[in-house]
């Protein structure tokens, strides 16, 4: 009886460790990196958060995020293997090296770029098609697209303001292989995004049959009929239209349940663009659950959503500390989106919200380009727990309805705190409006 016992706890304990593993198999692996935007004036003056366009190759260096980005594209070893890209902008040398390297190997490549950069020939997306095929003559094994549309009313009003600005790289081994990496950021592909930008990448393992892979293939599926036609014939102009449409088909037999796909996996993705303002109410929804003596904080480059800030405003009201890290373009008035700096006057500055400002160098492009919020003490489903909600996109409309943006919002512990070192980092190197804008202190 005592063995029998025995072999029945043994069989429970079993059970249950099995039952653990195939929830959370869908990811296998969580790892964020960031920039470490550390530049000096001189070899031994101070290092600031101010980094000079000759700075880039030392602070890529120092991230390491050159390297293990090459290293992960390096994983695709033949013409088994398939990449996916999705950028706004793509201009970095070194992956655009190792993509070129993967092509030539006979890797399948993928890419969706923002419609801005297609008329320029001599641009990384459109070398890495005409110049990095395994075979010109061959079926191609690169294929390269535009989306987004910009048009302005004849008085200067706009009238379409739809960009491109996924953020996400996907490299599958192969059929041999389980798992694939699938890797989403703040950054872009770009000089900058991996050297002298804030920006991070969060960096996940997940098996081929995760909700989370499969929900990114609806987004290709639906990124690719909306620029090409039933012929396969690319398409003078995207139709978001098409995507919503074939997302909406694409997602019927899987998980976009916020909460399941959280439980099932840690995460739960969100993609523009969508019908139903899904994205915001998400995010709105976790923002009014962050329990009083909860903490809300993150870093956001361009803020304009009037909904958000009122929901972090009501935050504080209810006890709620709530803290930002901003780019000192806001209040410089070099920030490259107009708006944001009368919006942060109006709307932000008076809200409660405490808001510090990184100091970087407009005039080389350098950006405070993170996009995240930390939620610790959000109540769900009567349990306290710690979020983060991150991704491509900026705090607006466009970005959360319009443009072709990907969003996530994540529990996995792994990954939370990973974020919460990114902003303890950050937040030591922010500093007040008054500093950042060189006012005169009393």
């Amino acid at each position: 009886m005592r063995l029998k016992s025995k072999g029945i706890v043994l069989l429970s304990f079993l059970f249950q460790t099995l039952t653990l593993s195939v929830s959370v198999a869908g990811v296998v692996d969580w790892d964020l990196m960031h920039t470490r935007p550390e530049c000096k004036t001189s070899p031994d003056g101070p290092v600031r958060t101010f980094c000079m366009d000759t700075d880039r190759k030392e602070m890529a260096k120092l991230s390491g995020m050159e390297d293990k980005v090459k290293a992960m594209i390096e994983q695709a070893k033949d013409s088994t293997a398939k990449i996916y890209i999705a950028y706004f902008s793509f201009s970095n040398f070194a992956a655009f090296d190792a993509l070129c390297a993967a092509g030539k190997r006979g890797v399948q490549i993928e890419g969706y770029f923002d419609t801005d950069y297609k008329a320029d020939q001599n641009n990384n997306p459109n070398r890495l098609q005409n110049q990095c095929q395994q075979d010109p003559q061959a079926p191609k094994n690169v294929k390269i697209f535009f989306l987004g549309e910009k048009k302005k009313n004849p008085d200067g009003s706009l009238l379409v303001w739809r960009l491109h600005h996924n953020k996400f790289l996907i490299v599958d081994p192969g059929p041999n292989e389980n798992n694939v990496n699938l890797n989403f950021s703040s950054g872009n592909l770009s000089a900058s995004g991996l050297s002298i930008h804030f920006d991070h990448w969060a960096k996940l393992v997940v098996s081929k049959d995760s909700n989370i892979f499969k929900i990114h293939q609806c987004v290709l599926q639906g990124l690719r009929a909306a620029i090409t036609n039933t012929d396969g014939e690319t398409l003078p102009t995207d139709r978001p239209e098409v995507y919503k449409a074939i997302m909406q088909t694409c997602l019927q037999t899987l998980d976009t349940n916020v909460e399941s796909a959280i439980a099932s996996e840690g995460i739960a993705p969100l993609f523009a663009p969508n019908a139903n303002n899904e994205i915001y109410r998400a995010l709105k929804t976790t923002i009014d659950s962050v329990v009083k003596g909860g903490k809300i904080y993150g870093a956001i480059q361009h803020f304009l959503h009037l909904g958000i800030k009122g929901d972090l405003a009501r935050a504080v009201q209810r006890g709620v500390e709530v803290r930002l890290i901003m780019d000192d373009d806001v209040i410089l008035g070099s920030s490259e989106v107009p708006g944001v700096g009368d919006f942060y006057q109006s709307q932000l500055k008076p809200s409660g919200i405490k808001i510090q400002f990184l100091q970087t160098n407009a005039s080389v492009m350098q950006m405070m380009h993170n996009k995240f919020l930390i939620f610790e003490k959000a109540r769900v489903q009567g349990v306290l727990q710690n979020r983060v909600f991150s991704g491509a996109g900026h705090f607006t409309t466009s970005a959360m309805k319009n443009n072709y943006e990907n969003f996530y919002l994540t529990q996995n512990a792994t990954l939370t705190a990973k974020y919460q070192d990114l902003f303890n980092y950050m937040w030591p190197r922010s500093v007040s409006e008054q500093v950042a804008s060189g006012k005169p202190t009393n």
